[in-house]
C-alpha cells in the first residue's frame, strides 16, 4: 500500500508499474476504487499513459479504462434521468419501472437474457 498526499502521483505510478508486465503477459488491470473522483482520475492518467505511448516507441501498445459507476451515472432511462433523485430514489423509481415494464432498457435486457448466460472466462487461458 503506498499512502502519500493527494497530487503525488500514486495513479500514475501504480498503473506505470504493472503496464510491462500487462503487456507481457496480455493481462488485464482491474483498479478499484471508492469514489467516482477517484475513478475519474484513474481514466485520466490512463489517458496520459495513451497519449505518451502513442508518442513513443510504444505505438503498437493499446490502453483502454472502462469506469462502471452507480445507476444515477450510468442509467439510460431519460425518465429516471429527468428527476435528478439521489441514489436511493433512483432505485426506488428505477425498480418501479422495471416492475411495471416502463424500462425500455430493461425489457431489450430481458430479450438478450440467453446471450449474457454464457459463462465467463475469468482466467487467462
Amino acid at each position: 500500500m503506498l499512502v502519500a498526499p493527494n497530487g503525488t502521483g500514486k495513479t500514475i505510478i501504480a498503473l506505470s508499474a504493472l503496464l510491462p508486465l500487462v503487456f507481457e503477459k496480455k493481462l488485464k488491470i482491474i483498479y478499484l476504487c471508492r469514489t467516482h473522483s477517484q475513478n475519474t482520475r484513474v481514466i485520466n492518467e490512463l489517458v496520459k499513459i495513451s497519449h505518451f505511448l502513442n508518442k513513443s516507441s510504444f505505438k503498437d501498445k493499446k490502453i483502454n479504462g472502462l469506469t462502471i459507476r452507480g445507476r444515477n451515472e450510468m442509467c439510460l432511462n431519460k425518465t429516471l434521468l429527468s428527476m435528478k433523485l439521489n441514489p436511493k430514489e433512483s432505485m426506488s423509481v428505477c425498480k418501479d419501472l422495471r416492475k411495471n415494464k416502463n424500462c425500455l432498457h430493461f425489457l431489450n435486457l430481458l430479450k438478450r437474457k440467453s446471450e449474457l448466460e454464457n459463462p465467463v472466462l475469468i482466467a487467462p487461458e
